[in-house]
């Protein structure tokens, strides 16, 4: 695994993860044009579904270099709304 790449996911796990966006960011903008490349017209939904993938598959340094990517150009989202837990209602649909 590259050594920034490495650097990056050991700071997001254990560290500081405002000092970890800025090293994705540096990171980024030091491969652009390969990033852009690969990810370059994938929208961050294909993204997320990405590093889902490479997780499922071990490719651990492609998954970093994602999230790296993902950092470097999303703002994180709020995700909210209701979840309802139960069982289904008897004709199969929900109100509501």
């Amino acid at each position: 695994m590259k050594r920034a790449i490495a650097k990056f996911d050991k700071e997001w796990r254990e560290g500081d993860r405002a000092k970890a966006k800025e090293m994705a960011v540096a990171y980024v903008a030091d491969n652009r044009a390969t990033l852009l490349r690969l990810y370059g017209s994938t929208t961050r939904d294909e993204l997320v579904g990405l590093v889902t993938q490479y997780r499922d598959t071990g490719d651990n340094e492609a998954r970093i270099m994602v999230d790296m990517w993902l950092l470097a150009g999303f703002e994180p989202q709020k995700i909210s709304g209701s979840i309802n837990i139960g069982p289904p209602p008897e004709n199969g649909v929900r109100n509501g």
